[in-house]
């Protein structure tokens, strides 16, 4: 894109590093994200999710779910529905693996992913007051094409957990608001038809 817009320009030596380099920033596309995409959080009860990496992408230690000391019950099952954010599960459930655990194994899940929608159903007994564990699974944007998704992305996607009691608490997973402008990305993409025109 540089050497586009180096052309456009006049050709070599027309601009300096520094004013080509601005004229990119100048001419991209914002994207608002925010500052640290790597970080979203959900509360649901006496549940939390934490999302504390680059992707879920069959990773085994990214993300995290954990039951507060105040529960008096086991979880049953948590569904995490990514309708609002636009994200898809991977139709493949071995795609979903355990890692770091203090209590459930994988033995004591059973993952159904359809869509946008993924539910985690637990063994009896296995997810209770004090317990956590790591895990993974696939999911997507369909506008992206990748599985490799920031935590950010996943703003907005509910989270609901019905604990064995009967009891269902709903939260929605949050992340650092978006900024104007990213102090890592600069103004956003790169913009080829804005950046190659002679102002």
């Amino acid at each position: 894109m540089g050497a586009l817009a180096l052309q456009a320009a006049g050709g070599s030596g027309s601009l300096s590093p520094h004013a080509l380099y601005d004229k990119l920033q100048d001419t991209a596309t914002p994207i608002a994200v925010p500052n640290d995409r790597a970080i979203a959080w959900a509360n649901a009860g006496p549940v939390m999710l934490l999302m504390n990496g680059e992707d879920w992408t069959r990773s085994n230690s990214y993300f995290q779910l954990s039951v507060g000391d105040d529960a008096r019950h086991f979880v049953a099952s948590i569904t995490f529905n990514a309708t609002t954010p636009g994200l898809t599960f991977s139709a493949n459930p071995n795609r979903f693996s355990i890692g770091t655990t203090n209590s459930v194994q994988i033995t004591d899940v059973t993952a159904t992913p359809s869509g946008s929608v993924w539910t985690l159903k637990f063994a009896e007994g296995s997810f209770g007051r004090g317990d956590e564990f790591t895990f993974g699974m696939s999911v997507f944007a369909p506008i992206e094409g990748s599985t490799e998704e920031d935590p950010d992305r996943f703003r907005g996607m509910t989270m609901t957990v019905v604990m064995d009691d009967g009891k269902t608490f709903t939260g929605k997973v949050m992340a650092d608001q978006p900024q104007k402008q990213n102090v890592y990305t600069g103004a956003g993409l790169v913009n080829a038809a804005k950046a190659i025109k002679n102002n």
